[in-house]
Parts: structure tokens; sequence; C-alpha cells
């Protein structure tokens, strides 16, 4: 598992070790907001500044709807199928955005 707080590899827990004793002086804290762990302070209501000065956001569009596999597929149907037909992927919306 992950840090909520910095990503760094935390075992079964849901802090790592760093930022647990963050946790106990105060600079880390779960949001009464969004009920995650991250610094005191943080506003996560508001896009973040990234160290290169671009936003931060919790999540970002995939590359691609399908997978290799499937676009092959897909690929393969679309060219058996006569013209004026269409085929179009059903996807939900959890095939476009991917948290960070």
């Amino acid at each position: 598992m992950k840090c909520q707080v910095c990503g760094a590899e935390s075992g079964k827990y849901l802090l790592c070790q760093s930022c647990n004793q963050k946790r106990e002086t105060g600079e880390v804290i779960k949001c009464p907001k969004c009920h995650k762990w991250h610094l005191a302070g943080f506003d996560c209501s508001i896009p973040q500044q990234s160290a290169s000065g671009t936003e931060f956001y919790l999540y970002e569009a995939k590359i691609s709807l399908l997978t290799h596999n499937e676009l092959k597929y897909f690929n393969c149907i679309k060219s058996v199928l006569p013209d004026g037909y269409l085929v179009q992927a059903q996807v939900n919306l959890a095939s476009f955005i991917k948290k960070k």
C-alpha cells in the first residue's frame, strides 16, 4: 500500500512511518472535509501547485480507453463490418480518469 500523504510504500498501513511520526506531532492530520490524511494546512478544496509550478489534481486523463488487446479486437470487428455500421466501445467514467 502507498502512503496517502507522500506516496511512499507503507505496507498495510495508510501512512508510512515518516508521515505517522508527523501525525503524532500534528504536521499530518485527517481532514474533516475529505476524510483523508494530508499535511496540516493543505486545502483539499482547491487545485494545488506542484514543485514545477503546474496545478496538481488528484485525477488525470488516461492515455487510452481500451487496453492493447481490446483495441486489437475492436479494430478486428470494425474491419469485418459492412459500410454504414458504427461500433463503439462501452466504457464507464473510471475508463476516462485515474486517481494519481
